[in-house]
């Protein structure tokens, strides 16, 4: 019987004398073969037909244990794994015996049937087009378990279906052609066939998250949070859907993406066409850049191809900075060559072609590609690459990914991805369906960040553009009056005057910024008084300009060196003043004061030898010294009165027969870094001072040598109305007469302090002295210091006269100390708060006075009865001898340690009064 529906459709049936049958399909039609057997099947006027063995064949039966014998030939990779499914879910219920028998290069099915020995269950089995099963055994209740789950199997690709019958009465499937008052039953049987034959099918909106790293065209990693939405679908068919990502590099840096595909299944060829738009953003963190993306791909079981093509749109070369390249003089003025750097959003053309490698378990799969790229960057060459890529997918749900690109832009580059999707890419379904199908709604393999070629990219920095220098102060082109010796010009680079005078007298005229001194030769002036804004620079060693550059992102070049073997000695023999504002004063010689009254100015490399009386006098707000060298000063060395603002760095001040620096009422910020004082001569003359009785002072005094001098290493002295805030740290301060570093507030003062991570040793009196007298405030924090070899006491914090100090002393070591290493004192109606913690206080003198020596010491000052406090919080220190002593009419207070303190001797008051106070109590952070 042949039934045709649109042409599309061709069922033929025909005998044999054995009882097996055969049942040819075309490709559309092997999908409704089952239900349509069944409605006939079903069909009164078939079913009263009797009919005998010599019918032409049969299939399926009535009764129980009617044999079933048949052979199904793929073709389609679907179908044995379809019917395989059907059948075991079918024989469940009374099939007896099943055997199959496949080709050696398909895949074995399993497991053993292990209640009959020999047969092995066809539930999951897969196998490739064009493999045979046979199966043989009786099967119990045919007609309504076999026969359903036959029918949904052969929709998938059966070619070829033989039964034979037992001995009961047979249903005919070939006979009679059916009238054709029955076309409206057929067209039913087939309908029913369309709507019941196949599985449902739904693809499912998914969440997830990618991290990719650094590859060509973004040098930082990218994390990807992902989302899929499928917007059309037509169950093993087609799909629409949108696919966007938010993008997150290790920069922070941002950027998106969002394609519009539209995938298609041809299941006669068990394969997918795609295409897809997309519109792609990327913020690098100096520019933004926009993108249009389309591709084409095609997805089966055998290969996978795809091509993907992204064009930039809006701009596409972003200049993200610029620099100097070299410098040069022109006549007056300073030549800039300067480069420039640029990023490209590149045009990418890739293409590739894959398969699967080897599967993982009975869902996962690993897949090779090899495929190729081009590259077009605005401002780089064309570039052609190659790549290998491994994707892999041990489940539904993780994906991993490798590949190794190589191109003559961004080199060789090995990129590792790894994601992870819920629920999973796979559709929901009520039964089994194409492992392509199942790869319908995966995401589309194509380059989620713009490819962007930075300034590290060849053609992506630019060179050869000059332009002169501005001056970033004044606005202005940068002037420059240059000396030679002898050369007799007129002060250009070309023509140079003879000499620094002739160069002052020109810059006296104003509107010149630098006067540049190269090549060899001596001068000597009878003084120095440099115009406003006029810098003087010396070529013996490679300068800065003064001012930054507007023109250079502001700022400063080097300017150009023309001999450093060459010398250009200036010798003042009389005073030297920057009377203006805004002037560099550097590489000069001076036998006299140099005195910097004017604003904003700045003393470089300058040598001042054996002046009279002050080396270096500052009354101008906002000065700079560095790298300049006093000696033999008869005064103080650096002078500094009544300025806001000074930085002291990297200078030499020696031998000063008074102090070495001197600062009094200097408020605002003051820096003093890396400078070395070594050496002070009279009576009490300290290596370095700040002293202030009024405003507010933020002092930092780091990496300095202050070393032998006649009184303290380091002292900051406020009073009166005075305060501040001064960090004393990684100093080291060795030598000196008196106290290594003081820290010292009288009179109201109120100022905060940290004295950290200094060397002290050999110092005479104190090593640090911190304390409070007349009514001052303090705090102070003494933090990881070295105390070694103090002629009397270690470290001592100490309050009189009803003023108060808080201290933290911490993580210190103390050793050799000649009375006491560390020591605690209150007197006069006044109060110390005193945390001591994590100190190795070890080695000091042990003669066991009562708070007044052993390596920590504690004591209230006489005289008894004034009402002082000592408040101590201890613990985890390490304590050769503790001792204390307690006036009467005092307070000594001592926290329980916590942790404990590890203590050599035991603790010795002198039977005085110790008030044990809880931890905490006496209320230090």
């Amino acid at each position: 019987m042949t039934i045709t529906r649109d042409g599309s459709r061709n069922f033929n049936l025909r005998a044999s004398r054995n009882f097996f049958s055969e049942v040819k399909l075309s490709a559309f039609g092997m999908r409704y073969l089952g239900l349509l057997v069944l409605g006939i099947l079903s069909a009164p006027a078939i079913a009263q037909t009797p009919l005998s063995k010599t019918s032409p064949p049969y299939i399926g039966a009535t009764t129980a244990g009617a044999q079933a014998i048949g052979s199904v030939k793929m073709t389609s990779s679907l179908a044995l794994r379809e019917l395989s499914s059907a059948v075991t879910q079918a024989t469940g219920k009374g099939t007896q015996v099943l055997t199959q028998q496949v080709s050696a290069q398909d895949r074995q099915i399993g497991p053993e049937d292990k209640t009959v020995p020999g047969q092995y269950d066809l539930l999951n089995l897969t196998v490739n087009t064009g493999s045979q099963a046979t199966l043989d055994g009786p099967v119990s209740n045919a007609q309504t378990e076999f026969l359903p789950a036959l029918t949904f199997a052969v929709g998938y690709g059966s070619g070829l279906v033989t039964t034979a019958p037992g001995a009961a009465e047979l249903l005919a499937v070939n006979g009679p052609t059916l009238p054709d008052a029955d076309a409206a039953a057929q067209a039913a049987i087939l309908a029913q066939a369309d709507s019941a034959a196949a599985p449902t099918i739904e693809y499912q909106p998914r969440l997830g998250a990618r991290y990719t790293s650094e590859g060509s065209g973004y040098e930082q990693g990218v994390t990807s949070f992902e989302g899929f939405i499928p917007i059309a679908q037509s169950a093993g068919e087609s799909l629409t859907f949108v696919d966007g990502r938010l993008l997150l590099q290790n920069n922070s840096a941002l950027g998106a993406n969002v394609v519009l595909g539209q995938r298609l299944y041809s299941a006669s060829e068990d394969r997918i066409y795609g295409f897809y738009v997309a519109y792609d953003n990327r913020d690098t963190g100096r520019s933004t850049f926009n993108q249009l993306g389309v591709g084409v791909e095609t997805l089966a079981e055998g290969f996978d191809a795809r091509v993907n093509a992204y064009f930039p749109i809006g701009t596409t070369r972003n200049q993200v900075g610029s620099s100097v390249s070299g410098v040069r003089f022109v006549g007056n003025n300073l030549a800039l060559t300067s480069s420039r750097q640029f990023e490209s959003a590149a045009t990418v053309v890739d293409a590739e072609v894959g398969t699967e490698i080897f599967p993982i378990g009975e869902e996962g799969t690993v897949r090779g590609y090899l495929g190729g790229y081009y590259l077009n960057a605005p401002g780089s060459p064309d570039t052609y690459g190659g790549k290998v890529r491994v994707e892999a997918l041990p489940t539904d749900f993780l994906n991993l990914g490798l590949i190794v690109q190589t191109d003559g832009l961004f080199d060789t580059r090995v990129i590792f991805s790894v994601g992870a999707t819920f629920p999973g890419t796979r559709p929901s379904s009520n039964g089994p369906i194409s492992r392509v199908l199942n790869r319908m709604a995966g995401p589309v393999a194509r380059q989620t960040a713009i490819v962007v070629a930075d300034p590290s990219r060849r053609g992506q920095t630019e060179s050869g553009t000059d332009s002169l220098a501005v001056n970033a102060r004044t606005g202005q082109l940068y002037t420059f009056l240059h000396v030679s010796s002898g050369a007799g010009g007129t002060g250009t680079a070309e023509q140079p005057f003879s000499t620094v005078q002739q160069a002052l007298n020109a810059a006296g005229a104003g509107g010149t910024d630098v006067i540049y001194v190269r090549g060899s030769g001596n001068e000597a002036l009878a003084n120095l008084n440099l115009p406003g804004g006029t810098s003087l620079l010396f070529n013996n060693v490679q300068q800065l300009t003064p001012d930054p550059i507007a023109n250079l992102n502001n700022q400063r070049a080097l300017l150009p060196l023309f001999d450093s073997t060459a010398k250009y000695t200036l010798t003042i023999n009389g005073p030297i003043t920057l009377a203006g504002n805004n002037s560099l004063l550097a590489g000069i010689t001076a036998t006299q004061t140099i005195t910097v009254s004017g604003q904003n100015n700045t003393l470089s490399q300058v040598t001042v030898n054996n002046p009279a009386g002050i080396g270096i006098n500052v009354t101008g707000n906002n000065t700079t010294i560095s790298q300049s060298t006093v000696n033999n000063a008869g005064g103080v060395g650096i002078q500094a009165a009544n300025v806001n603002g000074l930085t002291l760095q990297g200078n030499t001040v020696t031998n000063s027969g008074g102090r070495g620096v001197s600062l009094n009422q200097v408020t605002g910020q003051v820096t003093i870094t890396n400078n070395n004082v070594n050496g002070t001569g009279g009576v009490q003359n300290s290596a370095l001072v700040i002293e202030n009785n009024s405003g507010n002072v933020n002092a930092t005094i780091t990496g300095n040598q202050l070393q032998n001098s006649t009184n303290n290493g380091a002292a900051v002295d406020l009073s009166g109305t005075a305060t501040g805030t001064f960090n004393v740290s990684n100093n080291t301060v060795s030598g000196n007469q008196f106290n290594g570093i003081l820290f010292q507030l009288s009179n109201n003062a109120q100022a905060t302090g940290t004295i950290a991570n200094n060397i002290l040793n050999n110092n005479g009196n104190n090593a640090i002295l911190a304390r409070t007298l007349n009514a001052s405030q303090g705090t102070v924090n003494i933090l990881n210091n070295t105390v070694t070899n103090t002629t009397n006491r270690g470290i001592v914090v100490e309050s009189a006269n009803t003023s108060q100090i808080q201290a933290l002393i911490q993580g210190n070591t103390v050793t050799g100390s000649g009375i006491v290493g560390l020591f605690l004192r209150a007197g006069d109606t006044s109060t110390t708060l005193a945390a001591v913690r994590l100190n190795t206080l070890t080695g000091n003198f042990g003669g066991g006075v009562p708070g007044a020596t052993g390596d920590l010491a504690a004591e209230t000052l006489i005289p008894a009865g004034a009402g002082s406090r000592l408040c101590i919080s201890r613990g985890g220190n390490t304590i050769g001898l503790f001792t204390l002593n307690n006036r009467v009419g005092n307070t000594l207070q001592l926290e329980t340690a916590s942790p404990a303190d590890a203590i050599t001797s035991p603790v010795n008051n002198g039977g005085t009064v110790i008030t044990p106070v809880a931890t905490g109590f006496c209320g230090i952070p």
